[in-house]
């Protein structure tokens, strides 16, 4: 089933994005990097799928580091991810060291995350975005672990899916 969140509010709205690394000149260390205006949620998906919207071409796997972006925003969520490579880590630090930073546009305020390689993205105008992934479970878990475990669907459940369902 697609679900849709509030009508955007702000369609005309930018953040502005910096990445800082100490020694590198380039994003390195992710198997795929991308960037994703969020809208709404397609639960018959998960991982990048699940997400209705559209790709933002800023964000790509061998970036540059050190270089302001100016991105309009043309929907309610902008979500930033990183996927390192399965073959190189256990479980467990594959899950950790994915890269997940979904933000909301909020004028005034900065948001910051590192990645596990120690690149720093740096986003004015917008904050990000708390989640879990216990509503996932709860209303999923007929569809498997490899849904409710997905960060990406646990972020659209819970900014998409209504309570009621």
């Amino acid at each position: 089933m697609k679900y849709f969140g509030e009508p955007v509010i702000v369609p005309y709205n930018s953040v502005s994005v910096t990445v800082s690394h100490e020694s590198s000149r380039n994003l390195d260390g992710f198997l795929f990097f991308w960037g994703w205006h969020v809208t709404g949620f397609d639960d018959e998906h998960h991982c990048q799928k699940c997400f209705l919207g559209k790709r933002e071409s800023h964000f790509l796997k061998m970036m540059e580091v050190g270089v302001a972006a100016t991105i309009p925003l043309t929907g309610n969520f902008l979500y930033i991810c990183g996927v390192t490579d399965f073959k190189k880590f256990s479980h467990q630090d594959y899950m950790r060291n994915n890269f997940h930073m979904p933000l909301r546009w909020k004028q005034g305020c900065k948001a910051e995350m590192t990645t596990y390689n120690g690149y720093t993205f740096a986003v004015e105008d917008a904050e990000v975005v708390s989640f879990n992934g216990e509503l996932a479970k709860e209303r999923y878990d007929h569809l498997g672990y490899k849904y409710w475990s997905c960060r990406n669907f646990q972020f659209a459940t819970q900014m998409f899916v209504p309570c009621s369902k």
